[in-house]
């Protein structure tokens, strides 16, 4: 079972990339509308990907990402952000974000994530 934290004030956002992501078997996502919360859900809960809003009501993504690193490095993350690519690196350089989404990501980035996360998976085991 593959577990993927929402991070997002407004879940609506993201509802068609979270309906596909929802659809595969195997796959159980989970909402925290907080940076706070998100961060109590990884500390309890074994979480194997984050999708992340570019803004919280208590944090940005970014200051999230920064918090999650430091408890648990090995959880690969997806940002949400309305900056252009170079400018988006340019912002999260150094974070390891594993890739940009765009503000209303749908069925062909949930895609792209299971691929990026499938990757990392072979690396992992040493395939």
């Amino acid at each position: 079972m593959l577990n993927i934290l929402s991070v997002n004030e407004d879940e609506q956002q993201i509802e068609p990339m979270l309906q596909a992501l929802r659809s595969k078997m195997n796959i159980k996502v989970v909402h925290a509308d907080t940076a706070k919360f998100a961060l109590e859900r990884v500390g309890f809960q074994e979480i194997d990907a984050v999708i992340v809003a570019e803004n919280l009501p208590d944090s940005s993504g970014k200051e999230f990402i920064k918090s999650l690193t430091k408890t648990n490095p090995f959880i690969p993350c997806a940002m949400i952000s309305s900056l252009s690519h170079d400018d988006f690196h340019e912002y999260t350089e150094g974070l390891g974000v594993l890739m940009q989404l765009p503000e209303k990501p749908g069925s062909k980035e949930a895609v792209e994530l299971l691929d990026k996360l499938a990757e990392i998976e072979k690396i992992m085991v040493g395939e």
